[in-house]
């Protein structure tokens, strides 16, 4: 889709493919960051897992 709109926009004289790149690669690299920030942050419910305070008897 992104590819589409280059090709049909390549003539624009009112757009700049310099400032174009940037702002491409600089959204592309926040949006990795926050994704991993996101990944790391993530709490993941594991059924029969031992919790704080429990052995591995589950607590009984």
């Amino acid at each position: 889709m992104l590819g589409v709109a280059l090709v049909l926009l390549s003539g624009a004289d009112w757009l700049s493919g310099q400032a174009l790149g940037v702002t491409i690669v600089v959204c592309t690299l926040v949006w990795l960051a926050f994704e991993m920030r996101a990944f790391t942050r993530m709490r993941v419910l594991v059924p029969g897992a031992a919790g704080p305070g429990q052995g591995a008897d589950g607590g009984r």
